[in-house]
């Protein structure tokens, strides 16, 4: 995507800028308590970043060493773009390059459709987590 970059990033070297992200969309527009927001996972977690022509950070995810895609979320000025897109695509990648043959996350149910035409399946069903509907949806890489 033009205009756009994502990059893999150690947390600690960019927390400020995923954080700030995170406490955008999550925090304050989702209502999402900090202390779940923030469950201590994140310096054992893989990271994306994605970055703005200008070089601001737009949008972030994260991927745990089980496969769990997490986190995903973009400023709201840069929504409908295609962010997200690349996002998970370069957490599916690093993924891959880790090893894993699947991935899997706790899709908000207004996201379904997002995941789903991405490749992802559901499995079970609804549940409550951060007082928001989640579907657990999953992806296998083929190989």
């Amino acid at each position: 995507m033009e205009g756009y970059r994502t990059l893999i990033v150690d947390y600690k070297d960019y927390q400020d800028d995923i954080r700030s992200i995170r406490n955008e969309v999550f925090i304050w527009e989702q209502n999402v308590p900090e202390t779940i927001e923030f469950d201590g996972k994140d310096a054992e977690s893989t990271f994306a970043l994605a970055l703005a022509e200008s070089g601001e950070a737009i949008g972030t995810g994260r991927l745990s060493q089980t496969g769990k895609i997490g986190r995903l979320a973009v400023r709201k000025t840069h929504r409908n773009t295609g962010i997200g897109t690349l996002i998970l695509e370069t957490l599916e990648n690093e993924a891959r390059n880790q090893g894993l043959e699947q991935v899997f996350l706790h899709g908000q149910v207004h996201a379904i459709d997002f995941y789903k035409k991405r490749g992802y399946l559901e499995k079970g069903q609804t549940f409550t987590e951060a007082g928001i509907e989640h579907l657990y949806m999953y992806k296998f890489f083929d190989v």
